[in-house]
């Protein structure tokens, strides 16, 4: 049986106009390859989820709920009408 060497693929290849040649494919490879490292690298050097102040969403009752603390004091420019 014939060893298969790069030069006898690319030309087989070459002849079936339907399949990519080989470089195109090492390219394409290369490329896919980047941004797979990119998309793990930011994945690992992104800040976890038990670094944040809660491990889960608040909720929807909490969302529509005023924040807990002193009310906040009325402006000095706003004088109250005893009108009204």
């Amino acid at each position: 049986m014939k060893t298969l060497t790069f030069e006898a693929l690319n030309s087989y290849v070459s002849r079936h106009p339907t399949v990519r040649p080989v470089n195109e494919i090492a390219v394409w490879s290369w490329i896919a390859g980047g941004i797979l490292i990119v998309v793990v690298l930011a994945a690992v050097l992104s800040p976890s989820l038990n670094n944040s102040a809660s491990n889960s969403p608040p909720g929807v009752e909490q969302l529509f709920l005023p924040p807990i603390g002193l009310p906040a004091p009325v402006p000095s420019e706003i004088i109250p009408d005893p009108n009204l």
